[in-house]
C-alpha cells in the first residue's frame, strides 16, 4: 500500500463536505484495515485497485485522508521505515520477496 509519511495537509472544508458514498466506503475500509493492499481493497469495494489508489490519492491531496506512524516501546530499539516501490503488476511477487 502506498503510504504518505508527511503530516496531514491543511483541510479543505469543502472537500470534506463533498465526500461521496464511494469516498466514505474507502475511508471506512482503511479505518478497519489501514495496511490493506490496493488489490484487497479493490476486491472489497468492487473497484479496480488502481481506481481505489487514485481515489485515495485525491482524498490525500485534498487533506481529507492521511497516514501517520508513531514509535512504541524502547526508543533505542525502534526502527521505522516508509518505503514506496513501484513495479509492474507481473513483478509484484518477486519484488515482495
Amino acid at each position: 500500500m502506498f503510504l504518505h509519511a508527511a503530516p496531514p495537509p491543511s483541510r479543505d472544508s469543502h472537500a470534506v463536505k463533498g465526500l461521496d458514498f464511494e469516498d466514505r466506503r474507502l475511508l471506512h475500509a482503511l479505518q478497519i484495515s489501514p495496511r490493506a493492499a490496493w488489490s484487497d481493497l479493490g476486491r472489497i469495494l468492487d473497484r479496480h485497485p488502481q481506481t481505489v489508489r487514485q481515489r485515495y490519492e485525491r482524498l490525500f491531496q485534498a487533506g481529507v485522508a492521511w497516514t501517520v506512524g508513531h514509535l512504541s516501546g524502547d526508543p533505542s530499539q525502534g526502527v521505522l521505515a516508509f518505503v514506496t516501490l513501484r513495479c509492474p503488476s507481473a513483478a509484484l511477487d518477486p519484488v515482495a520477496e
